[in-house]
């Protein structure tokens, strides 16, 4: 989120301590006894404890074999990592929870920050979110909420990853993202832990790590906040001559100027898998006809989900079962995705056209079910995945879209499942056009350990585009599966020049055969006599290259020549 940082810094430079901010700098320091061995002295940050556990996770056994202590230097707590054990992951957590009850309005945005370094470089660090808890290095916040019969309570874990951002230095690790409180007028943070883990084939003699600071404060103090909920009309204004709605997402809120935006979950349901929310949109007024709805998110705007809330269509006037599309437009913006499962289905859409979509926690996950897609569009770039957080779950009939020279990085886990077992167990398929590209990082995996006899895979047609899964595992290769277009044995069927007449360039697609190797392309004058010549290279598959012969208006003869076979079209030049 490009304004979260500036938020910090901000909240930071003012130093305030108010009744909805929480703020620690760590050099405030204590020395006292050891909370595992009292007959050893330590210095830690007054209200935390510096431990390890001996399973894990932050709230298991503690190692009680570590006193884990520092000093205080350049505004900042350092501690040698000497003291700690590799194999185990070192927490931080605030421990005066009389103090840390902070309360949290609902309905309210919520800005959580952390600041440390690590000397001299973060590469000792695992990296992604394949570890215990789901998160390697970041920071737990527990936020207290009523219990879902309202007899007690319970906490909602909301995750921000470490990452080396912002400053571009090596030793760097910064901790900043947002999160939402939900409808309950009785809920608080009560739990702040922060977790480090490290690689242990390396040795952390000589290394430190410095703690700057920790806060949470609301955002919307600083750059407001627009909330949508229940039904959404969208008037027909927003109509285009293409007959669907192009709205922006701060069209659809009642406060005329925000740069946040908060869908809320309906306060008559407890807030679970089992009761989801849904803001229904629907042209305004509705039609007898299905429309589409393209709600957009524009640059230096922000969208977030309370958990277990997202869009869907209205229904479609006078129809009882039909819905109209709605397609979730990120054009230049931010989308925030936390403890969420934002689902597609139906044909919806979520479309990506620049900006970014920021994956806070393991579990940030998008699904597309029958008929909807993730869509990446002509030119695009999208990172879909942070360092190995976030999902995305393809359920049967979903699929991924990307236009032509659009590429999708992977960098989180794909999943692939039927989503509902009453359907066949059945396979999940995607076309890659010419230029485009889908790409596996390292941090990346694809399962189909929640398909029906963990069977599903995913078949790409080979249509021209770049399909590079070198990072994955052998395994998770196998559930990939290249789809390529088989040559015909009619040479001139395996060939289509488009447009055709063509002005200063056209478009030459030819579908090669395994081990062909190169095609030959002539150009010759209406009496057969070469004007020009060039060889390619040519893939199993697809194949598409730009031609530009220079030639002056008329009628040419373009022969193709391959092992395959040969064949001559006429083609008009018309400049």
């Amino acid at each position: 989120m490009k304004n979260l940082f500036l938020v910090s810094l901000l909240c930071l430079s003012y130093g305030h301590n108010t009744a909805q901010s929480f703020y620690a700098n760590f050099t405030d320091t204590e020395f006292g006894p050891c909370p595992f061995n009292p007959n050893f002295f330590v210095t830690q940050p007054k209200d935390w404890l510096i431990y390890q556990t001996t399973n894990n996770t932050w709230d298991g056994p503690v190692d009680s074999s570590r006193c884990i202590q520092g000093t205080v230097e350049n505004g900042r707590f350092i501690i040698p990592l000497v003291q700690i054990d590799p194999t185990e992951p070192l927490y931080i957590r605030y421990t005066n929870l009389d103090s840390l009850t902070m309360p949290m309005p609902p309905n309210e945005l919520f800005y959580g920050g952390f600041y440390s370094n690590i000397e001299p470089s973060i590469d000792s660090l695992q990296t992604g979110g394949d570890c215990y808890e789901n998160l390697c290095n970041g920071i737990f916040f527990g936020i207290n909420i009523p219990n879902e019969t309202f007899s007690g309570k319970t906490t909602r874990f909301q995750d921000v990853q470490l990452k080396n951002t912002i400053t571009g230095d090596d030793n760097t690790l910064i901790g900043h993202g947002c999160f939402p409180s939900e409808y309950f007028q009785d809920q608080y943070l009560n739990t702040v832990v922060i977790k480090f883990l490290f690689d242990s084939t390396e040795s952390l003699v000589g290394k430190t790590l410095g703690l700057y600071y920790l806060e949470v404060s609301p955002l919307q103090s600083w750059n407001g906040l627009g909330t949508i909920f229940g039904d959404v009309p969208v008037p027909a204004t927003f109509l285009n001559t293409d007959g669907e709605y192009n709205v922006n997402i701060s069209d659809i809120v009642q406060e005329t100027w925000n740069t946040n935006y908060l869908v809320l979950h309906n306060e008559n349901t407890y807030p679970s898998p089992a009761n989801p929310t849904y803001a229904y949109v629907f042209p305004d007024p509705n039609e007898l006809i299905q429309r589409t709805i393209n709600i957009r998110v524009e640059e230096f705007q922000t969208l977030e989900f309370q958990p277990f809330t997202q869009f869907k269509g209205g229904k479609v006037f006078n129809n009882d079962t039909l819905r109209h599309v709605v397609n979730l437009e990120i054009n230049g913006g931010d989308l925030c995705l936390n403890f969420i499962d934002l689902i597609f289905e139906g044909g919806d859409e979520f479309r990506f056209d620049g900006g970014h979509a920021i994956f806070n926690s393991f579990h940030s996950c998008m699904q597309f079910r029958t008929g909807s897609s993730l869509h990446v569009l002509e030119g695009k770039t999208m990172h879909y995945g942070d360092n190995g957080m976030g999902m995305l779950a393809l359920c049967a009939g979903g699929t991924i879209r990307l236009d032509r020279d659009a590429t999708l990085i992977m960098d989180g886990r794909l999943n692939l499942a039927e989503c509902n077992d009453a359907i066949q167990p059945q396979h999940l398929y995607m076309d890659l056009l010419p230029g485009a590209r889908l790409i596996f990082t390292e941090q990346a995996h694809i399962t189909n350990q929640f398909s029906q006899g963990q069977q599903m895979k995913l078949y790409v047609r080979m249509l021209g585009g770049t399909l590079d899964d070198q990072a994955l595992d052998t395994h998770e290769r196998s559930l990939i599966i290249r789809q390529y277009p088989e040559p015909r044995d009619n040479m001139l069927d395996n060939i289509e020049v488009a447009p055709n007449p063509f002005g200063a360039s056209t478009q030459l697609t030819y579908i090669g055969a395994p081990n062909e190797g190169s095609l030959t392309i002539s150009w010759l004058d209406p009496l057969g006599r070469l004007v020009s010549q060039n060889q390619f290279t040519t893939a199993t598959g697809l194949n598409t290259w730009d031609l530009e012969p220079g030639l002056p208006n008329g009628l040419w003869l373009l022969r193709i020549e391959s092992s395959h076979g040969s064949a001559t079209l006429k083609v008009v030049c018309f400049n």
